[in-house]
């Protein structure tokens, strides 16, 4: 939603200048007069620059605070597995690595009681830590799966002594990796 309303004001800009390029048009009031126009047509029309007096596009979940507060306890220089909208709040960081969901067949001791469980994956051996939030404010775009999928996968490699709960503010979670858990 950032990009798209920063990119209107770009676009309205160079629309301005072609049009003062225009011999005919390079009148003060037709750029006043579009410049209007542009206004109320991305209002009415909810363009991208209409968001600005929303109040949805202000506000910050209740999830999100959780997920900055938790943040902290982070050590600078670790390696971290998180969830998808996770990972913009630690970018900074050298290693960053995507949580996914997939199903695991166990063919003994399934810590589902059923052949095949939930789980979650990630791509690299050396994460130190896996941070998450299972807060309901969240979907599938978020979760890479459905929330209930995504909490018995959580479950799961818990039980299976993969992770370890570390610290936790409300849903948003960080987990000590324990064991290497890769495809």
């Amino acid at each position: 939603m950032h990009y798209r309303v920063t990119l209107a004001p770009l676009l309205m800009w160079s629309t301005i200048l072609t049009i003062a390029k225009i011999k005919f048009l390079n009148k003060y009031y037709t750029a006043i007069y579009l410049l209007i126009c542009i206004f109320i047509v991305q209002y009415m029309l909810h363009l991208p620059l209409s968001y600005l007096g929303k109040n949805w596009f202000w506000y910050e979940q209740p999830a999100v605070k959780n997920i900055n507060a938790l943040i902290h306890y982070l050590p600078p220089n670790a390696s971290v597995v998180s969830q998808n909208n996770i990972t913009p709040h630690i970018d900074h960081r050298n290693e960053i690595f995507t949580l996914w969901p997939e199903q695991k067949i166990f063919t003994k001791n399934s810590p589902c009681k059923q052949k095949v469980c939930n789980w979650l994956m990630w791509k690299s051996t050396t994460p130190r830590y896996l941070i998450v939030d299972t807060s309901s404010n969240w979907d599938i775009r978020h979760f890479l799966a459905n929330r209930s999928d995504f909490i018995d996968g959580l479950r799961n490699l818990e039980k299976e002594g993969y992770i370890k709960k570390d610290k936790q503010i409300d849903n948003a979670v960080i987990y000590t990796i324990l064991k290497k858990n890769t495809q």
